[in-house]
């Protein structure tokens, strides 16, 4: 009886560790040099899952002392087999926007009329930092897909 619990474990440790080695990045930095940022980084992400559609949102171009250059996202439709991404636009100075920063993504689904939520915090640049200056939400209706 206590030889079949080590069993148990140890597959599950192996399947745990196959699955690890598989994982594939969803969301990129697109910023280049030009931009401000920490570039080839994602921070501070979220998620939500509905159905077998999946939309996580994060920082994407990291700055130092908060906030990011921008707003990544990913979507998939097939519970994570592929992924769609981009930019969510209009929200930075780097993305088309008027913010000098953006932070603290947070994904959200409206089943009732199936459109997909992204908010975050637009942040100005102070003499004493970064500031919050508006809650911002971009809204999909393509179901997460732009």
């Amino acid at each position: 009886m206590r030889f079949l619990p080590l069993v148990l474990v140890g597959a599950f440790v192996s399947a745990s560790t196959a699955t690890a080695s598989a994982q594939t990045p969803i969301l990129a930095d697109p910023f280049g040099a030009s931009v401000v940022g920490q570039h080839q980084t994602v921070v501070e992400p979220d998620t939500y899952a509905s159905g077998s559609t999946i939309v996580a949102a994060a920082q994407v171009g990291r700055i130092f002392d908060g906030g990011a250059a921008g707003i990544g996202w990913a979507t998939s439709t097939d519970n994570g087999a592929a992924w769609t991404r981009g930019t969510l636009p209009g929200l930075t100075t780097a993305a088309g926007g008027s913010y000098d920063r953006a932070t603290d993504a947070s994904v959200a689904f409206d089943a009732r009329d199936n459109v997909w939520l992204v908010s975050t915090l637009g942040l100005r640049n102070t003499s004493s930092g970064p500031s919050g200056v508006a809650v911002l939400t971009s809204r999909s209706t393509t179901g997460g897909l732009s």
